[in-house]
């Protein structure tokens, strides 16, 4: 049971990294005057988002 939660956590963690990651790569962007739209900001969104919703509904 424990070992559930742990991997859960984890995968939590996991969706929660790549939309931080996401939103650094959009201001690295912005910030040397990019198109911050684009790059990875998006396909990382994309995958982080339903990861983090995931590790939310088993955590419940």
């Amino acid at each position: 049971m424990e070992s559930l939660f742990l991997i859960t956590v984890v995968i939590f963690f996991l969706g929660v990294f790549f939309i931080g990651l996401s939103g650094g790569i959009f201001r690295w962007r912005a910030l040397n005057n990019k198109k911050a739209w684009e790059g990875s900001v998006i396909p990382l969104l994309i995958v982080g988002v339903p990861i983090t919703i995931i590790g939310l509904i088993l955590c419940t």
